[in-house]
């Protein structure tokens, strides 16, 4: 009997079991068994139940639950589940797994101020850090940050304090010379001056033609008002304005009038009665 076992075993397929001598055929994935061969029937699978599933061929008579992803242990779920496959898990974004059961899901580290992400987390491991270089630095926590180089001062900059690897080099601009200063300062009041000069008579002549102007508009105005008082007063009076008619010719004193010519004078002798 031992005999004939061994080699029923040795011929059932890959998709069999043996059963009281014969092969018996294992439920496919997404069913379970519900009764094992005989003599008169062959193996009898059924589907799985709603949450379930079977992910391989097998004789066992339960399907398996589908897994539940915890919000709270730092899961989310990525994919349902079928009869066939189990709901698919991952650690929520910025978190990866504690171990590598991933049992759990905790929060990646940060790189510390000084320390450079020399390779980002993943949903799986967690941030490696490293030291900055030289001549580089990181001034805050980061889960990405790469360390940046210190700032070159410029040709006219002088480096005011020195960079380190958690902070920057800060350069100030290069004080001036004290003559320069001193000739900037000249030149800068020389100017003021000189406008405020140019200013200062530009006004005053404004200010003198303008006086001028209106002083001899006062001087028309008391001409007119002289002549036109000086009718006035001629008018009221009736006193006849200068006759420029030519002078009568000259009388003696006996009222006799003189002839005159040209070198010479004579009287006009009058008529006795």
């Amino acid at each position: 009997d031992k005999i004939t076992v061994k080699v029923v075993a040795d011929i059932c397929s890959r998709n069999q079991y043996q059963k009281d001598g014969r092969c018996c055929s294992l439920c496919e994935p997404g069913k379970k068994l519900s009764a094992e061969c005989s003599e008169l029937s062959g193996t009898v699978c059924v589907d799985c139940d709603e949450g379930e599933f079977q992910d391989r061929w097998s004789k066992e008579t339960y399907c398996h639950q589908h897994s539940y992803c915890d919000t709270n242990a730092g899961f989310e779920q990525e994919s349902e589940g079928t009869t066939t496959t189990d709901v698919k898990c991952r650690c929520q974004l910025g978190r990866h797994c504690s171990s590598g059961l991933c049992e759990t899901c905790i929060l990646n580290s940060a790189c510390e101020p000084g320390y450079r992400v020399s390779q980002e987390a993943s949903r799986y491991s967690d941030t490696v850090c490293s030291p900055c270089p030289n001549r580089t630095f990181t001034a805050t926590k980061s889960h990405t940050e790469k360390c940046q180089e210190w700032t070159r001062c410029n040709s006219d900059e002088t480096e005011e304090i020195p960079g380190s690897s958690v902070s920057d080099v800060v350069c100030e601009p290069q004080p001036r010379s004290r003559a320069g200063i001193i000739i900037t300062v000249s030149v800068v009041l020389l100017l003021v001056t000189l406008t405020g000069v140019l200013c200062y008579l530009w006004y005053h002549r404004n200010k003198a033609k303008k006086g001028a102007h209106v002083e001899a508009e006062k001087m028309n105005d008391l001409e007119n008002g002289k002549l036109l008082a000086e009718t006035e007063i001629l008018k009221k009076n009736n006193i006849p304005e200068e006759d420029n008619d030519p002078e009568l010719p000259e009388t003696t004193v006996r009222g006799h009038p003189v002839a005159q010519e040209e070198g010479k004078d004579f009287h006009m002798s009058q008529e006795e009665n």
